[in-house]
C-alpha cells in the first residue's frame, strides 16, 4: 500500500471555535471530505489541529468566499499544542466567570 501526502497552503479565517470544530472562510473550495491540518497562532501559543471538511456552503454574496465546517480529528489525546484543548479551556474559563 502507499501514501502520498499533498501540501498546500490555504488562508483562511476562524469565525467559530469549539472543541469539537469549528467554521472556516475560505476564498478556495476545499470539498467535503478533505482532510488537512490546522496551524493558529492562540494566545501566543501555536496551536494544532487536524480536522476533516463536513459542509460546504458557498455564496455569491459572500464576495467569492465559502463557509466550511470542520469537524476536529482526534487521532491522539488533546495535548498543550492542541486547538481542541484550547477551546475547552475557553469555553471553561468563560463558563467560570458567570
Amino acid at each position: 500500500m502507499t501514501f502520498i501526502a499533498l501540501k498546500k497552503t490555504a488562508a483562511i479565517r476562524i469565525w467559530d471555535v469549539s472543541s469539537g470544530g469549528c467554521l472556516l472562510e475560505s476564498r478556495e473550495h476545499l470539498p467535503v471530505g478533505t482532510v488537512g491540518l490546522l496551524h493558529i497562532d492562540l494566545d501566543g501559543q501555536r496551536r494544532r489541529e487536524w480536522f476533516r471538511i463536513c459542509r460546504v456552503h458557498a455564496e455569491e454574496g459572500r464576495r467569492g468566499t465559502c463557509l466550511l465546517g470542520a469537524e476536529f480529528l482526534p487521532l491522539a489525546p488533546a495535548g498543550h499544542d492542541s486547538l481542541r484543548r484550547a477551546a475547552r479551556d475557553l469555553h471553561r474559563d468563560a463558563d467560570a466567570t458567570e
